[in-house]
């Protein structure tokens, strides 16, 4: 038992995590370029909104980089999937992380700007920009 774990004969559904990998390389390299700008205008799109600062010149790939200030990371996450169903991580207090991907088209990309907006507008009030 412990020799066939060993080789690899645990491993039961590698034909799955294969067929994944082959999508990716096959249909989703061909538009990673939309990610990429969809999360550039994301970024854009929230620089300008109280609360939010993004350095636009770090935003190279679908992942989206934003920092909340007064330590109320927590409280734009949970606001924006309670109200918006638009999920992002925070990894501390002050930092979170937005991705875009093939189920976020550019068609979306004014939703998730309004929806940063609104619940910006719920947590810090106001026009004054964080910067």
């Amino acid at each position: 038992w412990h020799v066939r774990k060993c080789l690899g004969g645990g491993m039961r559904q590698t034909g799955i995590l294969a067929a994944c990998g082959l999508v990716s390389l096959r249909a989703m390299t061909q538009r990673l370029e939309e990610d990429h700008i969809n999360a550039r205008n994301i970024a854009k799109g929230i620089s300008q909104l109280n609360g939010i600062s993004v350095d636009l010149d770090k935003v190279e790939t679908n992942m989206l980089y934003f920092s909340v200030k007064d330590h109320r990371s927590g409280e734009l996450v949970d606001e924006l999937k309670r109200s918006h169903g638009i999920l992002v991580g925070a990894y501390d207090t002050e930092l979170v992380r937005a991705v875009t991907h093939k189920d976020i088209p550019d068609s979306k990309v004014e939703y998730v700007i309004k929806a940063f907006r609104q619940a910006t507008e719920k947590l810090f009030g106001g026009t004054v920009y964080y910067k």
